[in-house]
């Protein structure tokens, strides 16, 4: 009864107002010496799941693991700031032809990892609902 419910709840939902939050970020560029604000987006399950993956590292000789935290914040960036990350005239105007170039080329380590944070604690205040909460919030209604 109660798995037709979830199923009935979720059949009401209409798919084309599911948003991911967003918000804004101030960041002074020091090595152009100016503010801009950035636009963020949360990263959705998929991105941000990769993003966890990509802080680790087998070396492929050893079966070492280790830390690549630049990559898996190159990557939350890229997808967490699009509008400017992926802006190709961004790109061309800063003689890159990546996204992850134009990161470096703009941002200072400090920086990298201001945005990176904001972006994540955006992810993290996104919850995707699971199945049994919504079971459970049927029950109790």
């Amino acid at each position: 009864m109660s798995e037709n419910n979830i199923v009935m709840k979720l059949l009401g939902l209409d798919s084309s107002k599911a948003i991911l939050p967003k918000g804004e970020i101030k960041l002074e560029l020091k090595r152009y010496g100016d503010t801009f604000n950035f636009p963020i987006i949360a990263l959705d399950a998929e991105t941000a799941t990769l993003v966890q993956d990509l802080m680790f590292k087998m070396r492929a000789d050893t079966q070492d693991m280790h830390m690549d935290s630049y990559r898996a914040k190159c990557e939350a960036i890229i997808n967490g700031c699009p509008d400017v990350f992926q802006n190709r005239d961004i790109q061309r105007h800063f003689d890159t032809v990546t996204a992850q170039s134009l990161i470096n080329k703009l941002l200072t380590g400090d920086e990298l990892d201001k945005l990176y944070e904001a972006i994540m604690e955006l992810t993290e205040d996104y919850k995707v609902p699971n199945p049994s909460a919504l079971d459970d919030e049927i029950k109790n209604s």
